[in-house]
């Protein structure tokens, strides 16, 4: 409202067209400044999107390795248990053959 008043004034009043031409420029680069500041408030909501998008992506890779690190410790065990019925081959063996064969069926199943 203020700049509109000084408006006003600035025409009435032939003499001081340099004020009106001062005036008339502080507001366009009041104008440009804010505009910079938007757009530097836009870039970093971006730049921090970006970054939860990463850690995001780094905690699933982690997660990944995890699952694979347990897929091949229970393959391991499931070799395991199946050398160790095939070797013993006696009536004992029976349990490690299921607890083999299980580990094998929850492999399969991932």
């Amino acid at each position: 409202m203020l700049c509109y008043l000084f408006y006003a004034v600035a025409i009435t009043d032939a003499s001081d067209k340099h004020l009106l031409l001062a005036a008339t420029s502080a507001r366009q680069k009041y104008l440009s400044y804010m505009e910079d500041k938007k757009k530097k408030k836009e870039c970093s909501g971006k730049g921090q999107k970006r970054k939860l998008l990463n850690d995001e992506i780094e905690e699933l890779q982690k997660k990944k390795r995890c699952l694979h690190t347990d897929i091949d410790s229970l393959t391991a065990s499931a070799d395991e248990y199946a050398e160790n019925t095939e070797q013993t081959q006696q009536v004992s063996g029976l349990p490690s053959l299921t607890a083999s064969e299980d580990l094998r069926w929850r492999r399969a199943q991932t």
